[in-house]
């Protein structure tokens, strides 16, 4: 009996040090936005590395492609995964990323000019909440550095630098300015790209600077995007919106100068506030979802004409699986919404602005030869497509229905004028001018305005009978107004390229056929913009979402 009640007595003690050892070792997330300078131009978040790992392998694109890129490896169970992160007892690398919440911290974004292409030079930290002390952690953060550098810089130097007690690593390029700076504070890695931006977060955990978590408008919008139960989640303050607007406009564009870029600053501060991002799983893909705060005036316009139509132009439905991208403006009013867009932007603009924006709407169509998108849209229906057939189309074909014969012929005049010559083949009307690349063609009720080439191309598409309809992806919600497709496999294949190059000991080149099948089995990706009491939510499901571009230059560096 006294052997009895020790043995039990011992499992009592163990049962009990055991919980209190879980309890104590169990990390509990931290707030992130503590270690970011409140002036911090934009913030990113990843509250468990794991998910975000585990939510990629389970998408359609990973499925498809993993055993081709050999991808073969057996992931930890889920057991084991929490094991190590409750008790810590596993090797410090799986503890690490079961324990790891990350943030990226962009204290500021510089540009330079080279060569006539505009390059963005962001002074950023990552900041990694190991929840594993810093003896067990320095190994293993000093290792994973070291083949960083030598990845990204070739034969980099290394030194140690004291700076207020502080130690600092620095892995420095043997040619130019380019250094990655490191420091561990207590269970917290620091990773940036110079020791400014290491001093500011040191600064902020050490509340001699105030921290991005006392920004209200941050809260409200981790409130309004339900981000504690996302993969991840990113805020602008609107304090910077115009900015990255600035900064975004040549690279998308193009424009790099000009009337455009020096009131882009100016419009932007007045029209946009915080933009926030959140990523989540969704149906074998991943889906970003982003919202952009307006002012109440602007919304309050933009509602009245950005109205849905309930239903699908077939003809539509039928062409977007087979282009490179397209858009779909599906207004019940094609003008009022022109018009409530127009007066929304308009009643928050100075008069020089105003001038400069109106004279942009005006030609917004001009490409197509039309001069006023006011009567055009009068003619027009109220689905409207943009297709671009090729990545190496001059320019999108425009897809309309004409509301009477008239309306056809009135299209015609708009863009080519009344000297066009018809030619009626296949109960299709083609409408040219000599020397014009333009075309318009009548099919039934529906318009097409772009290239010949493209035109053409549309048309032949329509009389194919495999039409890759299986790539056309679910709508994601019923309010959206504005809908947007693109072929996303460069995308995914530049994600598995960067992979397997940077897991091993080189990069995997699939068959190039065997490749190309597999990418033709994914959904394309979809994009849906609508107007809400909170601003313009915009949403992407795609094979792997902004987490999959993140992956891709993280990978590739």
């Amino acid at each position: 009996m006294k052997l009895g009640r020790r043995s039990a007595v011992g499992s009592l003690l163990f049962l009990l040090f055991a919980t209190v050892w879980v309890l104590w070792n169990r990390p509990a997330t931290v707030n992130m936005a503590a270690n970011a300078p409140a002036d911090s131009f934009a913030f990113l978040e990843c509250n468990s590395l794991t998910n975000v790992v585990n939510a990629i392998r389970k998408t359609d694109a990973w499925r498809t492609l993993a055993l081709i890129y050999q991808l073969t490896a057996t992931e930890n169970s889920q057991w084991t995964t929490n094991f190590a992160r409750w008790t810590g007892l596993a090797p410090t690398s799986l503890v690490v990323s079961a324990r790891a919440q990350l943030a990226i911290i962009v204290l500021n974004v510089g540009t330079s000019e080279e060569d006539g292409s505009l390059t963005v030079k962001p002074e950023l930290a990552v900041v990694i909440e190991t929840h594993t002390s810093s003896w067990r952690i320095k190994p293993l953060a000093e290792d994973l550095l070291a083949k960083l550098a030598s990845t990204a810089y070739g034969n980099a130097s290394l030194s140690h630098i004291q700076k207020s007690g502080t130690e600092y690593l620095i892995w420095s390029a043997p040619a130019g300015r380019r250094q990655i700076v490191a420091v561990i504070d207590d269970t917290v890695v620091l990773v940036g790209n110079s020791v400014q931006a290491i001093e500011a977060c040191l600064a902020v955990r050490r509340g001699a600077r105030p921290s991005l978590n006392g920004n209200v408008d941050l809260q409200n919008m981790y409130r309004t995007l339900n981000a504690d139960q996302a993969l991840a989640f990113g805020y602008v303050p609107a304090a910077h919106t115009a900015r990255l607007a600035t900064l975004a406009a040549p690279l998308l564009l193009g424009v790099s100068d000009g009337g455009f870029q020096q009131i882009l600053p100016s419009a932007a501060a007045k029209l946009l506030g915080g933009i926030g991002w959140v990523a989540q799983s969704a149906d074998g893909a991943i889906e970003d979802r982003y919202m952009f705060v307006l002012p109440n005036p602007v919304l309050a316009q933009l509602r009245t004409g950005f109205e849905p139509i309930s239903f699908e132009d077939q003809l539509l439905q039928r062409l977007i699986p087979q282009v490179a991208s397209a858009t779909q403006y599906r207004f019940q009013n094609p003008l009022a919404a022109w018009r409530a867009f127009d007066s929304a932007m308009l009643s928050q603009l100075d008069a020089v602005t105003a001038m400069v924006f109106k004279s942009g709407m005006k030609s917004s169509l001009t490409a197509y030869g039309i001069d006023d998108p006011e009567e055009f849209l009068k003619t027009v229906g109220p689905d409207i497509g943009t297709l671009r057939v090729t990545r190496d189309s001059s320019k999108s074909t425009v897809v309309g229905t004409a509301l009477s014969e008239d309306a056809g012929r009135s299209v015609v005049n708009m863009v080519l004028g009344s000297s066009a010559k018809q030619l009626t083949e296949n109960e299709v009307q083609f409408f040219r001018v000599s020397g014009n690349e333009l075309m318009v063609a009548i099919k039934g009720k529906h318009l097409f305005v772009g290239t010949s080439q493209d035109v053409h191309a549309c048309l032949n598409f329509l009389a194919d009978n495999d039409q890759a309809t299986h790539r056309l992806p679910k709508s994601i919600f019923t309010a959206a107004a504005v809908r947007s497709y693109a072929d996303d496999s460069p995308r995914v294949k530049n994600f598995f390229l960067a992979l397997t190059g940077a897991i091993g000991e080189k990069q995997i080149v699939p068959e190039s056929a065997t490749l190309d099948a597999a990418l033709l089995r994914l959904p394309m990706s979809i994009t849906e913009s609508a107007v809400s009491s909170d601003g313009l939510d915009r949403r992407t499901r795609s094979p792997l979402g902004q987490l999959g571009t993140i992956a891709t230059l993280l990978f590739s560096q």
